[in-house]
């Protein structure tokens, strides 16, 4: 009889840990990303960075972003300064790529795609850019 009682208390475990509403696990954009690929825009910008040359650093709480950026090639993208800045989800009323787009510092930086390791932006203009950064 005590079997009995288990086999439902081990069903209901199992489908209650396949289950996932984030495929990411704990992806979150809180925390320091590095900045390691820029590509796009009309001029055609292709450039790498050692990870940790730019740092963006997310604090969700307040919804800012501290940039710590100490690229000294004044040829490589690098968009942000070294400062702190707010951002905020505003809807894209420009495409169907994304519900929402993030804006940095008043500057849209498009569609945004997370993973627990990976971070990146796309922006949805023809000739816009794609930033790619790494925990």
């Amino acid at each position: 009889m005590k079997r009995l009682k288990l086999i439902p208390f081990l069903l209901f475990a199992m489908l209650f840990a396949g289950c996932s509403d984030d495929e990411d696990g704990d992806a979150t954009l809180q925390g320091q990303w590095k900045l390691t690929h820029v590509v796009g825009g009309v001029a055609g910008v292709d450039d790498d960075f050692t990870p940790g040359t730019v740092v963006w650093s997310f604090n969700t709480t307040t919804t800012s972003l501290a940039v710590n950026n100490n690229n000294t090639d004044e040829t490589l993208q690098d968009f942000m300064n070294s400062g702190t800045y707010d951002y905020e989800f505003a809807e894209n009323t420009d495409t169907n790529d994304c519900e929402e787009v993030i804006v940095i510092n008043g500057i849209s930086f498009g569609c945004m795609s997370l993973s627990n390791n990976q971070l990146t932006f796309t922006q949805i203009e023809d000739d816009g850019f794609t930033l790619t950064f790494i925990r």
